[in-house]
């Protein structure tokens, strides 16, 4: 498959339902440069306010997306 319709194929699945688009964490690394850095940036606009809260606030928020994260990915 053609690094094109590879691309095509993933923006497909990304924005073709809301379990695809949460999976793939908005498209944010399906960008053509630099993926992995654009995809870090939206963790830390998701992470650094839960930094500010309390850290048993911060454990409970982390074991709901990890929860959240493997029912969305099985789909």
């Amino acid at each position: 498959m053609t690094p094109i319709h590879e691309q095509k194929r993933l923006a497909t699945i990304t924005f073709g339902s809301m379990s695809g688009l949460l999976a793939m964490g908005f498209g944010s690394g399906l960008s053509p440069k630099a993926p992995g850095t654009v995809g870090s940036l939206a963790a830390l606009i998701v992470m650094y306010p839960m930094a500010l809260l309390p850290f048993t606030w911060q454990l409970i928020g982390l074991v709901l997306a990890f929860t959240a994260g493997i029912a969305i990915c099985s789909r």
